[in-house]
């Protein structure tokens, strides 16, 4: 959570939470944190970009 050594026999339960990515006050996974957005993005932008990779029954993703 704060990114400290958890075996240094400090209460890491108390620390603030820290983002491991960007040092934001959000945990490395929470969709709050930009490098998550990012990371989420780039495939489905890839997919979009390539709709003739999705089966004719799969083809969710509407390009409008």
């Amino acid at each position: 959570r704060c990114g400290k050594d958890r075996n240094d026999k400090e209460d890491h339960n108390l620390c603030e939470i820290k983002c491991h990515h960007c040092d934001g006050p959000h945990t490395s996974t929470g969709y709050s944190c930009s490098f998550i957005q990012q990371y989420r993005r780039e495939p489905v932008l890839e997919l979009r970009n390539h709709p003739d990779l999705f089966p004719a029954e799969a083809a969710i993703i509407h390009t409008n």
